[in-house]
């Protein structure tokens, strides 16, 4: 926060130049007043000798010259010695009316002089004491606002650029979470492709296991039987001719027959 710098008026130096102005303008203010009021009070006892052997004059002219009017003289004469009092050139009474009485609307060089002489010595005095300091304040502030509106601006700069920074890494994980994707689905096929593959080439196998055996047994049961047959044959070929083939004829018989068998299946 910006302070305005009366530190070479002390503790307090603000109160304390406030009130020192306050102090001299009233003062500059109150004297001239004090000044013409001490001139009037010391013109007015001057005023009030001189009134009087113009008021006793008065009463002897005009005893001389009706009752009437001696008597208004002799009640005024007696009322301005009975009250004794100065005159008073500010007073509007009938008994204190004078020519030296002020008028309202008339217009006071003097005072004029010494107002405009306290407002131009107060004007002086606060540019002195209270319009550097106001406007190093001002500039210190508009300094400080400037400043905090370049630092909100470079801290509003950096957000932006930290706000591009994660789109442009989201987007590279985004790329990066759909190549993976991509790369799940290709190998989650070729894994279905190569079980496929071994199942057909379990069940090939298999039935290729199951034929050989099929075959091999058929083979073995026609050999059984081809074999049951040439020993039935012999035996029934032996029981007609029993003495007339030997061994090595009936090996020979045999083998004979089995090859026939053979060829024929």
């Amino acid at each position: 926060m910006v302070r305005n710098d009366w530190s070479w008026l002390g503790a307090g130096g603000r109160p304390r130049a406030a009130a020192w102005i306050a102090v001299i303008g009233l003062t500059l203010c109150v004297s001239p007043r004090a000044v013409m009021r001490a001139q009037e009070k010391g013109e007015a006892p001057r005023a009030a000798g001189a009134a009087v052997p113009a008021a006793q004059g008065a009463r002897g002219s005009t005893a001389a010259g009706g009752d009437t009017h001696g008597a208004a003289s002799q009640d005024g004469g007696s009322h301005d010695a009975g009250k004794g009092e100065p005159h008073d050139p500010h007073d509007l009474t009938h008994h204190n009316a004078s020519s030296e009485l002020a008028v309202p609307r008339e217009l006071r060089f003097d005072h004029l002089v010494g107002s405009w002489a306290v407002f131009f010595l107060l004007l002086v005095i606060v540019g002195k004491l209270g319009w550097k300091p106001i406007m190093s304040g001002l500039q210190k502030r508009e300094e400080a606002i400037a400043a905090r509106i370049e630092e909100a601006e470079r801290a509003a700069d950096a957000a932006r650029q930290r706000l591009r920074e994660y789109e442009a890494k989201l987007a590279v994980a985004g790329d990066a979470a759909r190549a993976i994707l991509a790369q799940a689905q290709k190998d989650a096929e070729k894994t279905t492709g190569r079980m496929i593959a071994d199942a057909e080439e379990a069940a090939q196998r298999e039935r290729s296991r199951a034929t050989a055996e099929i075959d091999a047994a058929r083979s073995a049961a026609l050999d059984d039987i081809a074999t049951r047959s040439v020993d039935l044959a012999v035996l029934m070929a032996n029981r007609i001719v029993r003495k007339n083939l030997t061994a090595a004829d009936h090996k020979a018989l045999i083998s004979e027959t089995l090859e026939q068998f053979h060829s024929r299946n």
